[in-house]
């Protein structure tokens, strides 16, 4: 199992750099940090329970991706099995950093729609926002393959714009820290 996640892993690497190169995209990660009001927390509290049926922690990462998004194109074409593996690999991902962060909620949510590329529309544990209400009280506007955000206990944020990788997922708690600090 481990090799196909460290498989899984160079594959979606070398993919997604392999895209970028071939349509010219650029997408530029963009990190700030805020923080929601106490209602908006609560809002955001009660639309992911309904969403997914579970109790809701309090620190929270959630990953937002997109209708109409061209991030995940160049994989789009490839073969079922390996579109399978891919999604495979995206949820161990999140399994296991639930895992090793029990006080953290993870999310993996998408706009509503019909153009999305195949490793978001078939993965069945992605969550759609449809009437964008998450997508309007936290990320605003669209960017690039998604955008994922970190939500503290005391409400503070880390937002990524452009984050293909759901990178939150590697935050420390260290990392955390220094993003409010800069």
């Amino acid at each position: 199992m481990k090799r196909l996640i460290t498989i899984g892993f160079f594959f979606l690497v070398i993919q997604y750099s392999f895209s970028q190169r071939m349509l010219n995209i650029h997408a530029v990660k963009e990190i700030s940090t805020g923080e929601i009001t106490e209602v908006e927390f609560n809002n955001l509290k009660q639309l992911l329970s309904d969403l997914s049926k579970l109790p809701v922690k309090d620190t929270l990462f959630i990953k937002y991706d997109f209708n109409r998004e061209t991030c995940w194109d160049m994989t789009d074409q490839k073969d079922d099995v390996y579109i399978r593996d891919m999604i495979q690999f995206a949820q161990q991902r999140v399994q296991e950093t639930s895992i090793k962060r029990p006080g953290v909620s993870i999310f993996r949510l998408r706009e509503k729609g019909n153009s999305i590329n195949k490793l978001i529309s078939r993965d069945g544990s992605i969550l759609i926002d449809i009437h964008k209400k998450i997508f309007h009280l936290l990320f605003k506007k669209r960017s690039l393959c998604g955008s994922s955000i970190i939500i503290l206990p005391d409400r503070r944020f880390i937002l990524l714009r452009s984050d293909p990788h759901m990178e939150v997922l590697n935050f420390t708690s260290a990392d955390i820290e220094k993003e409010f600090v800069k």
